[in-house]
């Protein structure tokens, strides 16, 4: 049962609720501290998907150690689907850390325990003609910097070569159209093979329906607008999709298994973005392709999101917190992780170490995708609205409600 309305600081008390951070101790201080002698100590939290990616991590902590030689970043990590629950719960204990890691897409349920970086940017000198401007206005909330990104992606389209090879029907290449794309799942779809992989999931949907039709779901100020006419004509064609056009397999559950339905060979085409193309491709016992989505009655568009380091606004350290966040947004952070494929680097120069691992054709795809790109906006309850649509939304896909009557529930469920 979800919460018809909940604010920010109502989010934030029921977190307390939620399990502590486990997966290491705690920092001498909750956000940081300077000793006697002038060191400093800042504590940074992270998500982390096990000992590989924590290991990254705690290389980034290290390099700032390396470029600041009187500052330590203590990491503390947990898995991402406890992360944000954990970080809510210290921030509602008053044991914050001084680094945030955040995603853009929840922004706005913690931009208010966030501090604004723009005057600390500013005194910095730091250049921020280095990152992608899309990186950086993802991570802006009401034109404040709240934190700097460390990677960046808007959504593109995969693809089988082999499949598509296979049964005779023309590669997607940039400027195809949505009546393109539906031809082509049309024609893929052959028996218990599908031409492509849906799922009522918030970033790869949403981007779906705005490039179908400028459909958003969010207001510039963070209103949801679930259903808007554009909403509600863009979420009927892609749930007709599966529903209608039958070149997509059904929805089971709650659990978004549109790329597992690409790996498996199941589907030739699924939206996604850059943080998972290096891993499908590594996966993948076919080749893979990827383009810009197709164009449709309002011209090319993609949303992207992305993630960054920020500073909480209880952190007792501010300036060496800065210096912690420019050195993980750094120029060698960025390349150790573009070249470990752990991130699509916010700051273009080190983007060519992520492509040396990519697919052919990505630097076309994604720099035209980012060129037509803009940030999904996120309401305040986002977590909280992703999750209904994953978990409603799927009944209109497999026609067991009209794709009107779910984008309603949705919006009178979740609207503030």
């Amino acid at each position: 049962m979800h919460p018809h309305t909940l604010s920010r600081r109502t989010l934030t008390a029921a977190m307390l609720a939620g399990p502590l951070l486990a997966s290491c101790s705690p920092a001498v201080d909750p956000g940081g501290h300077v000793d006697s002698s002038g060191h400093a100590t800042v504590s940074w939290t992270m998500w982390s998907g096990g000992s590989e990616e924590r290991q990254s991590w705690q290389d980034a902590a290290r390099t700032v150690g390396r470029e600041h030689s009187n500052l330590t970043v203590e990491l503390q990590t947990s898995a991402f689907e406890d992360y944000f629950t954990n970080l809510g719960t210290r921030i509602a204990g008053d044991a914050a850390p001084c680094v945030v890691s955040m995603q853009s897409l929840r922004l706005g349920t913690f931009d208010d325990a966030m501090l604004p970086l723009d005057d600390l940017i500013s005194e910095s000198g730091l250049d921020l003609a280095a990152f992608d401007d899309n990186a950086l206005e993802a991570l802006q909330s009401e034109g404040r910097q709240m934190a700097l990104p460390y990677d960046n992606g808007p959504i593109l389209m995969l693809y089988n070569r082999d499949m598509f090879e296979a049964s005779g029907v023309p590669a997607p290449g940039a400027g195809w159209t949505i009546e393109d794309f539906e031809e082509a799942a049309r024609s893929l779809t052959q028996g218990t093979q599908f031409g492509y992989s849906a799922f009522p999931n918030s970033e790869p949907m949403l981007s779906m329906l705005l490039s179908y039709n400028g459909a958003t779901a969010v207001t510039d100020d963070r209103r949801l607008t679930l259903d808007s006419p554009a909403m509600i004509e863009a979420f009927s064609w892609y749930s007709g999709l599966v529903r209608d056009l039958g070149v997509a397999p059904e929805i089971s559950g709650n659990t978004d298994v549109a790329l597992d339905q690409f790996l498996a060979g199941n589907a030739a085409m699924v939206p996604t973005g850059p943080w998972a193309i290096l891993n499908v491709n590594a996966q993948a016992d076919f080749t893979v392709g990827l383009v810009p989505l197709p164009v449709g009655s309002n011209g090319p568009a993609t949303l992207s999101a992305g993630s960054g380091f920020g500073i909480s606004t209880s952190c007792p350290v501010v300036d060496e917190a800065f210096l912690a966040i420019t050195s993980l947004t750094g120029p060698d952070t960025l390349e150790a992780l573009a070249s470990e494929g752990r991130a699509f680097p916010s700051r273009t120069a080190p983007q060519a170490s992520w492509y040396a691992n990519a697919p052919a054709g990505s630097e076309e795809a994604l720099t035209a995708a980012l060129d037509t790109a803009t940030p999904l906006v996120t309401s305040e309850n986002w977590t909280q609205v992703a999750e209904g649509i994953a978990q409603y939304g799927g009944q209109a896909f497999n026609g067991e409600k009209d794709p009107q009557s779910v984008l309603r529930i949705l919006q009178d469920e979740y609207e503030r």
